[in-house]
């Protein structure tokens, strides 16, 4: 998240190129940030009534952490002081914060991209300490995604490429708060039909969740190639908004089909295992 400002040192989404679809972009990224955030309350409330933290306070309270504690807490803490910290990045590179200095957007998104390491790195540690098989090899793939994004968005700012930037940037909020979305829709999966178990025990909330975002960065990546003719100079690069997008897009269907396969074989596709 780390951008470049324009030459006059302009917010990177006030720059008069591509000024509004980049302001669109910003627009789109703040519900994103917010409703996956909202995705870890009910852990965050159990955390603070009683001390624990689960993936699914309502069906795993009193259940032991099966982690070292000093590493959930701090990978909770970091991942959630970074979803903040990324509404504020947002405000300021859509120049909504304009008493704010210009280059305090690309400090902080260095500082970003060092704390989503830690917190995205822990979180995949805990992965591996916690699960095996396809559910640790699935996560891991979300950790690979976002650091991939990290050096995409390093690459669009240093080559001020506003509007690629702006694009790895959702695809890559969409991956860093996935887990928060996730937990969105598979409780309101379970309060729908009546799921006697928690998020724990069964599965395929992870395949409908990943889907839509695989989609909506589809339906964004078709958008570009429509807006841009889909043909692209031999002496441009490939690595472009649309191909940024399409290739998030393909690794989220691929993350879902992986997860229906699993959730399938493992009898426990929106219901409790047995």
């Amino acid at each position: 998240m780390a951008a470049q400002s324009g030459s006059k040192g302009e917010p990177l989404l006030l720059v008069h190129t591509h000024r509004q679809e980049l302001r669109a972009v910003g627009l789109l990224a703040l519900p994103v940030i917010i409703f996956s955030l909202a995705g870890f309350v009910p852990s965050w409330l159990q955390f603070f009534t009683v001390g624990q933290l689960h993936l699914d306070p309502w069906f795993e309270a009193g259940l032991p952490i099966a982690v070292p504690w000093s590493i959930l807490q701090s990978h909770a803490e970091m991942a959630t002081l970074w979803g903040i910290l990324a509404i504020a990045q947002t405000l300021l590179g859509m120049g909504l914060l304009p008493q704010v200095p210009s280059q305090v957007h690309r400090v902080l998104g260095y500082f970003l991209i060092f704390l989503g390491v830690l917190a995205f790195g822990s979180g995949s540690l805990l992965e591996i300490l916690e699960y095996g098989g396809c559910p640790t090899w699935l996560h891991l793939l979300g950790g690979v995604m976002i650091f991939l994004h990290f050096g995409l968005l390093l690459h669009f700012a240093r080559a001020k490429q506003r509007k690629e930037h702006a694009f790895a940037v959702l695809s890559m909020l969409l991956w860093a708060l996935y887990p928060g979305w996730a937990r969105i829709v598979g409780f309101f999966i379970e309060l729908h039909f009546g799921i006697p178990c928690g998020l724990h025990a069964w599965a395929g909330y992870e395949f409908i969740a990943a889907s839509s975002c695989a989609l909506a960065l589809l339906l964004l990546a078709l958008r570009e190639y429509r807006i841009s003719g889909i043909q692209i100079a031999p002496q441009r690069s490939s690595l472009n908004a649309p191909s940024v997008l399409l290739m998030s897009s393909m690794v989220f269907f691929a993350y879902a089909a992986v997860d229906l396969i699993h959730a399938c074989l493992s009898h426990a596709f929106l219901r409790c295992p047995g």
